[in-house]
């Protein structure tokens, strides 16, 4: 995970690690905060069980 302020290159390098990392023949993701997000809230709501 990169943060930082707006503008530092965080993307620039996330985007040449992954790429290295493909290279070597690694499964890589880039998601932005907010789509990770989502992602993570929708796997909680598929693993819950209500009981009533």
């Amino acid at each position: 995970m990169l943060v930082g302020a707006p503008g530092t290159g965080k993307t620039h390098l996330a985007s040449a690690l992954g790429r290295r990392a493909c290279e070597q023949g690694y499964e890589v993701r880039f998601y932005r905060v907010s789509h990770l997000v989502e992602e993570l809230e929708q796997a909680l709501l598929a693993t819950c069980v209500v009981v009533s």
